[in-house]
């Protein structure tokens, strides 16, 4: 089945469900990733006659339903906060023609290369971000997340920890163990790795949280 057989046929099929009927109009490969195919996906929605476009990433396998669980996840609680700075999501789910596949689906929004000649808004949007947002009351003060989320197609350490020294400890040793994975044992980790976590990471976190100090726990963007 085609990108474009398969955007069009779940598209209508589940993402709206019964609550919201469309026609769509065009349907078209959008945008480059090195872990899904992207499109976008233009419709008509039928009660108000009014156009409407949305973006969607497919990925097959295991970890790429993970994958769309997580950006979903995350994406929500984003938008739920600052709704301006990131798309609307829809929904994430799995094709029923192609069970092994599964999509993203969110509001489309036009990108640009360019710098914006006014940079306010964007970095207003990204301190009401950082500083309005906060862990679910059972977890208050602590980092992690409530699924796993992904980097590319890199899990991240979620587990939630009451130190952030712990935590960033936790999430680099995760990279590197990953990065030794991929490529093989190198000399260099092996006189670089036990300074970084026995003497970097230490010194200059630690006294974040010392003699009464404290770090915030915020939701951050993994593009950012």
């Amino acid at each position: 089945m085609t990108l474009k057989k398969m955007l069009s046929r779940r598209f209508q099929h589940k993402a709206f469900g019964h609550s919201i009927r469309s026609a769509t109009l065009a349907t078209e490969p959008h945008g480059v990733s090195f872990w899904s195919n992207t499109g976008r996906i233009d419709v008509e929605l039928e009660e108000t006659g009014s156009s409407q476009s949305f973006f969607i990433k497919v990925i097959s396998g295991e970890l790429g339903r993970n994958m769309m669980y997580g950006e979903c996840e995350s994406m929500r609680a984003i938008h739920a906060l600052v709704p301006d700075f990131v798309p609307e999501p829809v929904a994430w789910d799995t094709y029923t023609s192609v069970p092994d596949t599964h999509f993203f689906l969110c509001e489309y929004r036009e990108m640009m290369d360019e710098m914006p000649a006014d940079p306010y808004p964007f970095t207003a949007a990204l301190a009401a971000l950082h500083q309005n947002s906060r862990p679910p009351p059972e977890m208050e003060g602590k980092f992690g997340f409530h699924i796993t989320m992904y980097s590319g197609n890199l899990p991240q350490v979620v587990e939630w920890e009451a130190s952030w020294e712990t935590f960033f400890a936790k999430s680099m040793k995760l990279a590197l163990e990953l990065e030794l994975k991929a490529k093989g044992p190198d000399p260099d980790f092996d006189v670089l790795v036990p300074i970084l976590f026995e003497k970097v990471i230490p010194r200059l976190l630690r006294p974040l949280e010392s003699e009464g100090r404290s770090v915030k726990p915020s939701l951050v963007h993994g593009d950012l």
